[in-house]
């Protein structure tokens, strides 16, 4: 039994530890592939706002061309912009897919291999495109796709310059389809363009060998300022290693606390499994010394009984190794499943072999190495005399193990509660607007330009409720600039053009003025929100005059701050006005009538847009994928959480069924004398349970500091209450009577004469 405890219990801790080292290496191997990835640098805008240091991934779009002129340390720039537009050949249609117009340097930076085309210009002109092989696959299956002319964004004519082979998914720019930044000139304005007040755009820079990139950094500050110099903006430069695992202001993002929370649960899940061993061979240490020193006496030599020791040590790891590796073939596409990585188990990677060769170490000198040398000294005829076998000296050894792995077990606990309560937190916080029942229909230039006559139609429609559009996604929310008289007024703003019933369609606030009317004067009226008003310092807003983004106008309305990005960012100014193209349409239905309204939009959709592919999402299902990172982690550390938990509580009762054995002439002589079987089960549970309670008083404060550190990265964030500190008490202590317990009543109901007669 005690074998089977010890093998099972490595086992199981093998395989979930390499399960989640090889989730960690996926991670951290963003972007590592790019040859030249250590010269990668993006830049990071950085500006004081209120007294506070506010920093942004992006810059103003004429920055690059600047920088690559007049610093000769940056050998190349490059400017990346997301879009999502649908294409399609002939009768082969994909709708929105996520998709960058990039500089043309962009293949020459980043190793992104092109398999067909012109390698050294992919990108001539505005209207090439460059597709993966997947994608040209999907599109023109075995023909040869260079050449071709495409379909973008409704009915605009793309040609296919070059095929690029599928980008690895552990990438920051992960995309199927890549367009030219020139194509940038047909959606923005010259002055768009060439505004030095607008952070809009990503750039990266490829800086010469062994360049200071802090000098660089400078250099690039001093471009910005001589060209804008009302605003004070500093620019950063930040490694292309470091863009996957840190915030712009070099703060630890939920991408790189998850590597290193499952690291350190690793570990922790090794030692609890160690310990679970250490235990047992110790707790047995009695019997096996008085054996090994009988051996001892008639004639063993030391090195014999050593490597007898080893031997059992190692053959029961190498047991274990097995049954691990069987294991891993066995669960990993499980957890492939839940991690949402194309993950690869090989038995002979570095992850697999880092894991056994740890394990083998500890157990080799904590269960093997340590008791061989023990039992090489002291006098065997006394220790056979005593027959304690040196259990005493071991006492205190095994009682710290088994608090250090309830306190491990405890955190993990604490863990579990907090990660499974802040996601609660997100998907039930009010976000400033309802976002159940509403579809998001993205809009292509084709598309926009029926939008009137597409929301006309179906709002004649039963089951739909309210027709609304924006240029932005209204879960991110992306476009930026600067607003203020003077470098001390500067504020960053946010803004979005949307239609006349966006408002009420989201089911929004309006705290002050009104609405958009959908008259020609709404081209010269501005809603904000309150934090726009807060930061800007405008103490009447209604009515006042407001210039932003090169538009004059008037306030005429103060909405309700709502959520418009992630929730790991606060609150930041929004400006809300009516002009452009709409981007995508939002359609709030009858929730008893989803299927027909559903149907009613698409025929209408085809009526209108007959070579337009209609797609659509819901937007509470959008807003989950915000956070599906966060969701398989929560999952992955419950997983984690539990299997640790039980592997604590199969040592507990392999130690606590070796304590019944020792004591089982004592526990016959009691009852004998009229103990009753509580009485009993209490002196075998006691010392477990002190030993329980002195974890948790160790536990508590190190699970507060470090879950109230993980909290911070969340701007939204639940509470750490005391009574998730009771549950994860009573959830170990229920565990650990129960491991005890069903132990000890068998032991207190065994025939007492039977107890007493055993040797």
């Amino acid at each position: 039994m005690y074998s089977i405890i010890n093998i099972v219990g490595l086992a199981i801790s093998f395989s979930v530890a390499i399960c989640i080292l090889l989730w960690v290496k996926n991670e951290l191997n963003y972007d590592k592939f790019h040859q030249q990835e250590k010269n990668i640098y993006q830049s990071v805008a950085t500006f004081n706002m209120e007294g506070k240091d506010m920093y942004w991934k992006t810059s103003s779009p004429p920055l690059a061309i600047h920088c690559q002129e007049e610093i000769p340390e940056i050998k190349k720039t490059c400017r990346v912009h997301q879009t999502s537009w649908s294409i399609a050949y002939n009768e082969n249609k994909v709708g929105e897919l996520k998709s960058y117009m990039v500089d043309s340097t962009f293949f020459s930076i980043f190793n992104f291999p092109l398999l067909e085309g012109d390698v050294s210009k992919p990108l001539p002109d505005g209207r090439s495109v460059v597709l993966s092989r997947h994608m040209a696959s999907v599109l023109f299956g075995n023909e040869n796709a260079v050449g071709k002319i495409i379909r973008v964004d409704g009915n605009k004519e793309f040609h296919v310059t070059a095929i690029m082979e599928d980008m690895p998914i552990h990438t920051t720019f992960y995309a199927d389809v890549i367009y030219s930044y020139e194509l940038m000139k047909e959606y923005k304005s010259e002055g768009e363009m060439n505004s030095w007040s607008s952070l809009g755009v990503l750039t990266f820079f490829l800086l010469a060998p062994d360049v200071n990139s802090d000098v660089v950094a400078q250099q690039i500050t001093k471009i910005q300022q001589k060209n804008f110099p009302n605003f004070k903006i500093t620019y950063l430069l930040q490694p292309l290693a470091k863009n996957h695992f840190y915030e712009a202001d070099g703060h630890e993002n939920s991408n790189m606390q998850a590597c290193r929370l499952f690291t350190i649960s690793v570990f922790i899940l090794l030692i609890i499994a160690c310990i679970n061993y250490v235990n047992l061979i110790t707790a047995r240490f009695a019997k096996r010394n008085k054996e090994l020193f009988v051996k001892k006496i008639l004639g063993a030599k030391k090195s014999k009984l050593f490597m007898q020791s080893m031997t059992e040590s190692i053959v029961l790891f190498i047991t274990a190794l097995i049954l691990a590796t069987l294991l891993l073939y066995l669960i990993f596409p499980v957890f492939r499943t839940i991690s949402g990585k194309e993950i690869e188990f090989h038995l002979f990677s570095i992850e697999t072999l880092s894991v056994y060769l740890l394990t083998f170490i500890v157990v080799t000198i904590l269960a093997g190495i340590f008791p061989a040398i023990s039992l090489s000294v002291g006098n065997p005829l006394q220790i056979i005399k005593k027959n304690n076998g040196g259990k005493h000296g071991f006492l205190f050894f095994r009682r710290s193990l088994v608090v250090l792995q309830f306190i491990s077990a405890i955190i993990l606990i604490l863990g579990s509660i907090t990660i499974n309560k802040q996601m609660q937190f997100i998907q039930k916080k009010d976000l400033g607007y309802n976002r159940e029942n509403i579809l998001s229909i993205g809009l292509s230039h084709n598309s926009s330009s029926q939008y009137k006559s597409i929301k006309s139609d179906l709002l004649q429609q039963s089951g739909i409720l309210g027709i609304t559009s924006s240029t932005e996604d209204i879960l991110h929310v992306n476009s930026a600039s600067s607003w203020g008289k003077d470098l001390h007024e500067m504020v960053m703003m946010n803004f979005t053009s949307v239609d006349k019933d966006f408002i009420s369609t989201m089911n929004m606030t309006l705290k002050e003025g009104s609405d958009f009317t959908g008259t020609p004067s709404d081209s010269l009226n501005f809603i904000v929100n309150e934090t726009a008003v807060e930061k800007a310092g405008i103490s009447n807003p209604i009515g006042s005059n407001f210039t932003f983004a090169q538009r004059e106008g008037t306030i005429i309305g103060v909405i309700k701050d709502f959520n418009f990005k992630n929730l790991h960012e606060k609150m930041t100014p929004l400006v809300l006005y009516i002009a452009g193209d709409p981007r995508i349409m939002y359609v709030r239905i009858a929730p008893q009538s989803a299927s027909q309204a559903i149907s009613a939009i698409e025929s209408t959709w085809k009526r209108y847009l007959p070579g337009t592919p209609f797609e659509y999402h819901f937007l509470d299902d959008e807003f989950d994928k915000l956070y599906k990172s966060d969701l398989r982690i929560n999952q992955l550390f419950n997983v984690f959480a539990i299997i640790a938990i039980l592997i604590s509580c199969l040592g507990l009762f392999g130690l606590v069924t070796y304590t019944a054995e020792t004591k089982t002439k004592e526990i016959g002589i009691r009852k004998v004398l009229g103990a009753s079987v509580s009485n009993i089960v209490n002196m075998l549970s006691k010392e477990f349970l002190i030993l329980v309670c002195f974890s948790m008083i160790i536990a508590f404060p190190l699970a507060y500091y470090w879950l109230n550190k993980m909290l911070q990265e969340y701007a939204y964030r639940t509470n750490i209450e005391w009574w998730m500190f009771i549950l994860a008490g009573l959830i170990t202590i229920g565990l650990t009577i129960i491991t005890v317990g069903w132990q000890a009543v068998k032991a207190a109901t065994a025939n007492p004469v039977k107890s007493i007669k055993v040797e």
